[in-house]
């Protein structure tokens, strides 16, 4: 804190007096917690970009679907729609959001 900062003056006095040129901690303290902050945004936007892909998986398996149950009933046969208890093709690709998680 600003306790740090106080503690710190007699240094900074003595290394402007000494023509010594430096980077005031506090300065340094901020660039670093900038630099985390990046990171962070960083992979929260990673997480996002997956969830909009997954997204998008499950956009086009619905237009897909409802194409296919269109024409099924435009032409009175259920043969065209897969078997319900097959596993959705979205769900077998798509990266489960626990992978990029802690990561």
């Amino acid at each position: 804190g600003d306790g740090a900062v106080e503690e710190f003056a007699p240094t900074e006095q003595a290394l402007k007096e000494a023509g010594v040129a430096f980077v005031h901690p506090k300065i340094e303290l901020q660039e670093i917690l900038a630099s985390r902050q990046a990171g962070l945004l960083e992979r929260k936007r990673g997480m996002l970009q997956a969830e909009v892909q997954v997204a998008d998986l499950e956009t086009d398996e619905l237009e897909r679907t409802t194409h296919l149950a269109k024409q099924a009933k435009e032409g009175n046969t259920h043969d065209i729609i897969p078997t319900l208890a097959k596993p959705s093709p979205t769900r077998e690709r798509a990266t489960p959001r626990s992978k990029y998680y802690f990561s």
